[in-house]
């Protein structure tokens, strides 16, 4: 048994309000303080270099964690990080490739396009999956018949 100790990380993703409509599992400015609060009652927030040198080290202690977003994303930038300036917190952000190489991230396209256009999430699998269907009916009923939802 070694004697390396476990770290921890709270990641954040998505987030709502100030033009960027709500998402399946966003949070809105007002929920990110509460958190970051609840955090720091419970945790000691490390800055990203403190935080790597630590587990570097093996001098991370339980209480001490780190806050990360993933995928750099517009709504981080634009909810999140004025918290965080506020909260004078820094912390990693975990940046998504593909548009530095001047890729589009379609899915990012198509959560808005599905969050703008639709109501409720299930009426917009509902017609995706309908649509599928009508183009190529035969595929779409093997791989449904193949798909394992348990795996």
């Amino acid at each position: 048994m070694s004697n390396i100790k476990i770290s921890h990380s709270v990641m954040f993703h998505h987030f709502h309000g100030d033009g960027h409509p709500r998402t399946q599992g966003s949070i809105n400015a007002a929920q990110l303080e509460a958190i970051i609060m609840w955090l720091r009652n419970n945790y000691n927030i490390l800055a990203p270099q403190e935080y790597k040198n630590k587990v570097i080290s093996n001098t991370i202690e339980q209480r001490d964690i780190c806050l990360s977003f993933d995928d750099a994303l517009l709504s981080q930038f634009d909810i999140a990080l004025p918290i965080l300036e506020k909260k004078n917190i820094k912390a990693f952000f975990f940046i998504y490739s593909a548009p530095i190489l001047g890729e589009i991230n379609y899915l990012e396209v198509f959560r808005y396009f599905r969050t703008t256009v639709y109501d409720d999430i299930n009426d917009f699998y509902k017609n995706f999956f309908n649509n599928v269907s009508e183009v190529n009916k035969a595929k779409y009923l093997l791989e449904k018949k193949k798909f394992n939802e348990k795996k």
